[in-house]
């Protein structure tokens, strides 16, 4: 699917109880995929006051979303005398910011969709997060 939008899941008419919703236009783009392409899993998205109010790393993946307000630098992290590269985002919802370490090849792919030229405030979605305590910093690695 291309060219929607995603708003404010407001008004009277809400088919799901999240706080977003998608909205075609007239450009909007579907591809019909076999049934076999579509994962048989949802997401569980767990809600940022929820998750900022986690005192330790917790055990169960959860769902996140967000509007990304901001991408830090890529850095370097050794683990088990191995170099991954690793770059924090931020993500917000409603007037809630977490923070989020993605690692390996998600960096690149962070690099190439902020080169793509979007140019709107992207919804981040990241499905099956770690929450963890990385460095003193609450992070939700990926």
């Amino acid at each position: 699917m291309s060219y929607f939008s995603v708003v404010p899941n407001q008004d009277n008419y809400r088919a799901a109880e999240h706080e977003f919703k998608l909205v075609f236009l007239n450009r909007t783009t579907i591809i019909p995929v076999p049934d076999d392409d579509i994962p048989k899993t949802s997401f569980s998205f767990c809600p940022f006051d929820e998750l900022l109010k986690m005192t330790e790393n917790y055990v169960y993946l959860v769902d996140v979303i967000g509007l990304l307000t901001s991408v830090g630098e890529e850095k370097e992290y050794v683990k088990d005398a191995k170099v991954m590269k690793m770059i924090v985002l931020e993500l917000s919802s409603k007037e809630l910011t977490i923070r989020c370490a993605l690692f390996r090849e998600y960096v690149d792919e962070v690099h190439h969709f902020l080169g793509s030229g979007y140019m709107e405030q992207p919804v981040v979605v990241i499905q099956l997060a770690k929450v963890k305590f990385f460095r003193s910093s609450q992070y939700y690695n990926v």
